[in-house]
């Protein structure tokens, strides 16, 4: 329109020009909307997962009692702990290391060890019952350890600490998958170089994400549930001795600057002055002093 010098407010009424228009416009505008629908793509996937948070924190703050929730988690994690080290034959299964693993959960003694190596060395039951076996020993000890605890703290306090390590550990990691989750996003992109979509890929490492997420919140909950302790605050009275009203203190003195002798409690002292010598034997003023100052007389005691 420019090389042809039309001004702006005249009306184009030639087919080609608006049919040409009209297909510009087409393509902008579906241009557009795929840019929003592949947005769109990529936040449905962060809005799921942001379902299943919500969904579970608002569950812990509705309920009263979280214990089940807690124990659950507790049994997931030894379940966890047991898979791993016992994968080969039952005969390697390493015992000592899934001592250390479970004694960062809960307190566990050698005996205990010793209880699992009895299992392990079970001839009359197959791996799988060993398994079986070693998860609900583990499962069975945590519990007793639990109920203790329990009782230790009191059971309305437990369970408001149970929802506070729940609640705090669910916000902490959360957050901590929103920068992980925008980190990935802004470089997902450069998968279009190796021939990959970058969405697919996107899909892949997001779930990857999460659930490590998921498995976070449980080993954090549980390795810290254990540790709790009530700490005993008792007010210690000091004793204060009374001082007599009409008591008066005496403190040491101290010289200022000027010289003076000053007590402590901020009265000053003055010092003794020096009284000239009285002597019948006429001095001259600018004779020695006879006080021993070893000035003249006439700027010692004779002013």
């Amino acid at each position: 329109m420019d090389k042809l010098g039309l001004p702006e407010d005249q009306p184009i009424q030639n087919a080609i020009i608006s049919k040409t228009i009209e297909n510009a416009q087409s393509k902008i505008e579906g241009y557009n909307f795929d840019i929003r629908k592949h947005v769109l793509e990529y936040d449905d996937i962060m809005n799921k997962q942001r379902e299943v948070i919500y969904k579970k924190r608002k569950e812990i703050l509705e309920i009263k009692d979280a214990k089940n929730d807690v124990m659950e988690y507790v049994k997931e994690e030894i379940e966890q702990v047991v898979s791993v080290h016992c994968t080969d034959d039952d005969f390697l299964w390493d015992i000592e290391k899934i001592s250390i693993d479970i004694a960062d959960i809960f307190p566990f003694a050698k005996e205990d060890a010793l209880e699992l190596k009895k299992i392990q060395n079970d001839k009359s039951k197959t791996e799988v019952e060993k398994k079986t076996a070693l998860t609900d020993s583990l499962v069975g000890k945590a519990k007793h350890l639990y109920g203790i605890k329990e009782q230790e703290i009191g059971q309305e306090a437990m369970r408001n600490v149970e929802k506070a390590i729940i609640l705090q550990t669910i916000d902490t990691l959360w957050m901590n998958h929103l920068d992980e989750i925008d980190y990935l996003r802004q470089g997902i992109g450069l998968r279009g170089y190796g021939q990959r979509d970058p969405l697919v890929e996107y899909k892949r490492e997001a779930f990857n994400l999460f659930s490590h997420l998921m498995e976070n919140i449980r080993t954090t909950i549980v390795r810290t549930i254990f540790k709790v302790s009530m700490v005993s605050t008792q007010s210690e009275q000091q004793s204060t001795q009374q001082i007599p009203k009409n008591a008066q203190y005496s403190g040491g003195e101290y010289i200022d600057q000027f010289g003076s002798a000053k007590k402590e409690n901020g009265k000053a002292e003055d010092a003794p002055k020096s009284k000239p010598l009285v002597s019948d034997e006429v001095i001259g003023r600018n004779d020695p002093c006879p006080c021993g100052s070893g000035k003249k007389y006439k700027k010692c005691c004779g002013k």
